[in-house]
């Protein structure tokens, strides 16, 4: 995929140390299809990139769902992704 311009349009708590981010095209466009096991590359608070995978049913065109485990010996990603990311974010 190329790069595409997303907001953040809802987080919520999964279940303890994981959260899930919904996604939408920043234009309210139909986001690009995927298949079982994308990735994408997300662009957090501080210049940090990671890749995270697609978990949503790749016939939805209208949101990418992530799920993030809060890893307690990661480099920053997931911490980055729990305590920055918020709603409304691009």
């Amino acid at each position: 995929m190329s790069d595409l311009h997303v907001v953040v349009v809802a987080k919520a708590t999964e279940a303890e140390g994981i959260c899930s981010l919904t996604l939408a095209a920043a234009d309210g466009g139909a986001l690009p299809a995927f298949s079982a096991g994308a990735h994408v590359d997300v662009h957090l608070p501080g210049g940090l990139v990671r890749q995270y995978s697609l978990c949503n049913d790749p016939a939805e065109t209208h949101r990418y769902l992530l799920g993030v485990l809060r890893d307690p010996g990661s480099r920053g990603g997931s911490a980055a992704v729990h305590d920055h990311v918020h709603v409304g974010q691009r």
